[in-house]
């Protein structure tokens, strides 16, 4: 885990870097398979003796749901550290501001009976801010029925709060939470039952913040910071807790919202907190336990007063009921005498017309007993035809579907032809007749299986024909329609209709990714994701489809690439290994006579390995990632088995020995002499690649790269040796060959300006040639500028600001290494170059 999974301030900004501040904080995956997370402490940013103190009454302490659990700690020799569990709930920053009153109001409940459990204990925080608190869903059998409470408040980041006698470095937007006795003290005084208060001040900052999405005191002072950071354009900025403290302190009262807090209920709890934000401690609760224990009262009161509430209401409608029955019994005397008088004399007409009605009755009996006759013929003529309705329905749909298979199938075959004309007309006429079908369809109720399988075929012809904003839409209909259709009973037991819905959906997402302006963008990997769940469900009832599992594995490929641009290598790696495993699973279903099958899974599976190492580099996974790397290179060592040379397979290796060079220190066992052979072999394998296709930008990068590792590793080596000018010098000029021919290529501009930068190293004491050199750097990086400029709203916001910021840093070092030769225009130029600025397009 990160450390800002571990200590996050409002709006998700920077993690805290005062108080007991942590080097590092991962997740530690135990044999018994229970996730820990261990947090280590600075020694200048620590009071050992009361973290100590307050962590071994933490230990003691019992495990309550609401408080993360201490597992050890260690104040007493370096490195000072404390484990506890790790959790991957939602963290409260991450929410969306401002939460719903009943669900604000529940979620401070909660936060107040697990802070209450720690102080009852002595354990305080000093800390308390949503960076520190996790969302969970509450136990079934723990849920509250009345107040229908579905997530607990569960506290983590105890002992690093800002209590003790240590130094603190650059405080950050955590500390709005923070009480301003507390901000002004800054350390060494929080006896006496003062640190207890501080929690109760940030207890009531946070319930503040979640009822009305902003912050109760201080706001003076948080515009004021704001317009630093701006100004700043991306430079750290401390906040001043002095000044924070001050403008706290001069806002007396807190301005509620006049619509938060007006039932009777909300009005106690809103006192209740407004006591809690009192900026005289001592007008404060003494603690979380008085405050979670005046939370009780006022819930016991309430539901005290709501008792006598119903019993009065009782009683009212029960003296209503007897006034209204007294009344209605009164008129039904009066109307069953009138009833009576009244029948008396009815009662002698009736016999006469009584008489009237049996002669009469006979007559009509013989003419009834026709009329039934009648109606039964005509009810199973209506039967008789009802079939031939039903029998005519279904032949119309499996005539449907059989017409969209072949005319599906005809726009696959058709692409390929070399007419376009003849392919543009037939495309034509297949979108005409799937355009008629969505008409006849769109009048039939129950069709949404019809219409979204019509809907996706014309979605692909679209395609076919250029037209992507329509299809996209298309896609987008059709996976609405076919979704409906799944909720459908009457398909469930459908198993084809079921399925070929199933792999539409899949291929409509997957679709969709393709036609998003950004293909690695948000919009383009949530399309990705939702297709690979459509083919797991496929795969789960087929689990031998062939087809359904390549796919899938080609989506967790690409979804991995688009991860990474984001730089979420952990979920990227999770996408890899998902695909390797549907490979091996592919290569063990491969029939035995179809070696090529085979040997594809594997190119493919040394591919996945490759950049699984790539994504456990980013997380400084070192060893794993050479193991990956290791375990690439056998996959190709299989292949080169069965006589399979291709350059992209040489390439893979290459790259492979050259990382595995990077990372030569992680490994065991090994001299630290023999990383020259790793990258050596490298060379070997890419150097006849360069000779063989010199205009390759990837080949090109990989021998450039390794050549300028050879040539730092040369230079200490023989001092005085020309050897690693040379090296430099082949790196550079590999990487103008291949530019020659590819002058729109980003990313192989922006490592040549970075290679020139190296190679301006081996050329201290040659004035010239280092102007010469950096005039050139200054020249690509320029091009590659314009080429960014160029192509910016193309990429996703990640990439983008990845490369804006590797364009600046470049810039920034050929300004001063212009400045030091006395090349002034061109040290102007770049920091012009350097100042640039870009909107975001996500």
């Amino acid at each position: 885990m990160s450390k800002s999974d571990t200590d996050r301030s409002p709006g998700g900004a920077e993690p805290e870097d005062s108080g007991a501040k942590s080097e590092g904080s991962r997740p530690v995956r135990q044999p018994a398979g229970y996730a820990y997370q261990v947090k280590r402490y600075n020694a200048m940013s620590i009071d050992r003796d009361v973290l100590g103190v307050i962590a071994s009454r933490y230990l003691a302490m019992p495990e309550h749901p609401g408080v993360v659990t201490l597992r050890d700690y260690q104040f007493a020799e370096s490195p000072y550290q404390i484990v506890f569990d790790y959790h991957r709930a939602q963290r409260m920053d991450a929410i969306s501001l401002p939460v719903e009153e009943s669900e604000a109001w529940a979620l401070i409940l909660s936060l107040a009976e697990s802070m209450g459990h720690a102080h009852k204990h002595g354990v305080v925080h000093c800390s308390i801010h949503p960076g520190n608190l996790i969302l969970e869903d509450a136990p079934k059998e723990d849920a509250d029925a009345d107040s229908q409470r579905q997530r607990i408040v569960c506290v983590e980041g105890f002992c690093n709060g800002l209590i003790g006698d240590f130094h603190h470095f650059e405080l950050n937007e955590s500390c709005y939470f923070g009480a301003p006795e507390q901000l002004s003290c800054m350390g060494g005084i929080y006896g006496d039952g003062r640190a207890e208060r501080w929690d109760v001040y940030s207890f009531g900052v946070v319930a503040f913040w979640l009822l009305h999405g902003r912050l109760p005191r201080g706001g003076a002072y948080h515009r004021q910071y704001h317009e630093q950071v701006q100004a700043a354009e991306g430079r750290p900025v401390a906040i001043d807790a002095g000044a924070l403290a001050s403008t706290m302190a001069e806002e007396r009262e807190v301005e509620w919202d006049p619509a938060i807090g007006t039932g009777r209920n909300e009005k106690a709890y809103r006192e209740l907190i407004e006591s809690c934000l009192q900026l005289d401690p001592l007008k404060r609760p003494i603690d979380m336990r008085e405050v979670h224990q005046m939370f009780c009262d006022l819930v016991k009161e309430f539901q005290i007063l709501d008792t006598v509430d119903r019993a009065a209401e009782a009683i009212q409608d029960a003296e209503s009921r007897v006034t209204t029955e007294k009344k209605r019994q009164k008129g039904k005397l009066i109307t069953a005498r009138a009833s009576a008088t009244i029948l008396a004399a009815s009662f002698f007409v009736a016999c006469y017309f009584l008489y009237d009605y049996f002669e009469k009755t006979r007559e009509t009996r013989s003419k009834l007993v026709e009329l039934d006759q009648e109606i039964a013929n005509h009810k199973a003529h209506i039967s008789i035809l009802g079939e031939r309705v039903r029998s005519t329905e279904g032949e119309l749909a499996e005539s449907r579907r059989a017409a969209d298979e072949s005319f599906y199938t005809m726009t696959q075959s058709v692409a390929g032809t070399k007419d376009a004309k003849a392919l543009n007309k037939r495309l034509e006429k297949s979108k005409a007749y799937y355009l008629d079908i969505l008409k006849e369809v769109s009048e039939t109720t129950g069709a949404d299986d019809e219409t979204g399988r019509a809907l996706h075929s014309l979605a692909h012809i679209e395609q076919r024909l250029g037209q992507h904003d329509i299809a996209k839409g298309h896609f987008q209909d059709a996976t609405n329609a076919l979704e409906r259709a799944l909720e459908d009973d009457k398909f469930a037991g459908d198993t084809e209709v079921y399925q070929d819905a199933l792999l539409r959906l899949a291929d409509s997402y997957e679709s969709m990714a393709d036609l998003c302006a950004i293909p690695d963008g948000v919009e383009a990997i949530a399309s990705l994701k939702r297709a690979a769940d459509y083919f797991k469900t496929v795969l789960k009832s087929e689990p031998e489809d062939v087809v359904s599992a390549s796919r899938l594995s080609g989506i967790g490929f690409r979804l991995g690439l688009a991860l990474v641009q984001h730089e979420r290598y952990e979920d990227a790696l999770d996408s890899y290994t998902e695909a390797a495993t549907q490979l091996v699973g592919l290569r063990a279903q491969a029939p035995s006579t179809d070696s090529n099958e085979s040997l594809r899974y594997c190119r493919e599976i040394a591919q996945l390995q490759y950049y699984a190492g790539l994504a456990l580099e980013k997380l400084d996974r070192g060893p794993e990632a050479t193991r990956s790397y290791l375990a690439a290179i056998e996959s190709v060592e299989d292949l080169k088995g069965h006589d399979v040379e291709s350059p992209a397979l040489t390439l893979l290796l290459a790259r492979c020995f050259l990382h595995i060079g990077h990372n030569f220190d992680d490994l065991e066992g090994v001299d630290g002499g023999d990383r020259g052979q790793v990258y050596n072999e490298a060379l070997r394998l890419i150097s006849p690649l360069q000779e063989e296709i010199p205009g390759s930008v990837e080949i090109a990068e990989v021998h450039s790269r390794v050549l300028a590792e050879l040539a730092l590793m040369e230079a200490p080596r023989i001092l005085g040796s020309k050897g690693s000018y040379h090296l430099s010098k082949e790196s550079v000029l590999t990487l103008v060959t291949a530019l020659d021919e590819n002058k729109d290529h980003l990313e192989g501009h922006l490592f040549l300006a970075e290679a020139r930068l190296k190679h301006l190293r081996n050329l201290d004491g040659k004035d010239t040639d280092a102007r010469y050199v950096s005039l050139k750097g200054v020249e690509v990086a320029a091009h590659a500028r314009k080429l960014f400029l160029d192509s910016a709203d193309g990429m996703c916001a990640p990439k983008r600001k990845r490369i804006h910021l590797q364009l600046r840093d470049i810039f920034l070092a050929y300004g001063e290494i212009c400045t030091e030769l006395g090349q002034e225009d061109a040290a102007s130029d770049c920091a012009e170059f350097a100042s640039f600025t870009l909107t975001s397009n996500e």
